[in-house]
């Protein structure tokens, strides 16, 4: 059976919390942020323990996620040169999966060779929360790392182009 998590920040920021929660509002995860300026870090928590750090160098193009925890050391790497928003997946467990979203950028699947792990669509516009379907739980945390990367590139790309 699949699991459903809701994604949403606490503040309309690139830096807000980010709580996600099981439909009937109680908080699975949350993670908080702190920024430098040549890099971001985002602490990923399950209550009081943490589980997950991501770490990306905001000078690297293209932009990769380096991530370590609970669920092993990998990257999550964007794919600049397609159309559509596009991650993968290197090292670890689920090494060769792939994040990728719709022309639209308000839905997204994360699939492997042997199937599809989750999707992901905007619940409100714009993009201030998501609804992830999880068909693999074993693959709960990967998805939901991938999920709080895509929210966080997209917020501040929108910080950006309102910005100019």
């Amino acid at each position: 059976m699949p699991r459903m998590l809701v994604i949403g920040a606490k503040l309309r920021s690139c830096l807000g919390q980010i709580d996600v929660r099981t439909p009937d509002d109680g908080l699975v995860y949350h993670a908080t942020s702190s920024a430098g300026c040549l890099n971001q870090h985002r602490r990923l928590y399950r209550g009081d323990r943490e589980v997950a750090l991501l770490h990306c160098a905001t000078i690297v193009w293209p932009t990769a996620w380096e991530v370590t925890g609970t669920a092993g050391s990998f990257t999550i790497k964007r794919n600049p040169w397609s159309i559509e928003r596009r991650y993968a997946v290197k090292g670890g467990v689920w090494n060769g999966a792939t994040i990728v979203g719709n022309l639209r950028d308000d839905s997204f699947t994360i699939e492997t060779p042997r199937g599809m792990l989750a999707s992901a669509y905007d619940l409100s516009y714009p993009c201030e929360r998501q609804h992830l379907d999880i068909i693999d739980v074993r693959a709960e945390l990967v998805c939901v790392l991938a999920t709080i990367i895509v929210k966080v590139e997209r917020s501040s790309e929108a910080a950006l182009a309102t910005a100019a």
